[in-house]
């Protein structure tokens, strides 16, 4: 009647099996394309590991949505800049954007969570989300981690010189 152990252990079954193909032998022995088939289940994986870790918290839910919204922000940040290109990155702006994004779900999934198990208000578990009256919430953790690494990205462009360009001659 333990779902969630069922769950856990399948994302545990799921990264062994990662894990044992990790090897450059077991990349060589696969190939390459099948190899990248199997290893892209890793978004699957992580996205059965959230939910474990949600049901196994029960009520405690301030490091599983944290958690939560971390994973949900890479994986978006995979999934958009993918069209970009593979050796492209999304803007800063697109970084800065799609962290306030997940902390808006993340604040959301807290408050859908509590509404399906406990049949509480969801607008209330959203302003409490957004009120320091409760204290600091997952959804204000997840949006000053994911600004923080976009506030690192533009320090970064900041202090790395920039290339000087060279006119081309015909």
């Amino acid at each position: 009647m333990r779902i969630y152990l069922t769950i856990g252990f399948a994302a545990v079954i799921g990264l062994a099996a990662l894990a044992a193909t990790s090897t450059d032998g077991m990349i060589r022995r696969l190939g390459a394309r099948h190899w990248q088939r199997l290893h892209r289940l890793v978004y699957a994986i992580a996205l059965l590991a959230v939910v474990h870790y949600c049901m196994q918290s029960k009520l405690d839910l301030w490091e599983p949505m944290i958690m939560a919204g971390v994973c949900g922000w890479l994986i978006l940040y995979r999934v958009l800049g993918r069209p970009v290109g593979a050796r492209s990155r999304l803007s800063l702006v697109g970084v800065a954007v799609l962290g306030l994004a997940v902390a808006v779900l993340t604040a959301s999934g807290e408050a859908a969570y509590f509404w399906i198990a406990y049949g509480a208000d969801p607008m209330m578990v959203v302003a409490a989300n957004w009120s320091l009256d409760t204290g600091i919430r997952p959804a204000v953790v997840v949006l000053a981690l994911t600004e923080a690494v976009a506030l690192a990205g533009a320090l970064r462009r900041l202090a790395t010189p920039r290339a000087e360009t060279r006119p081309r001659f015909a």
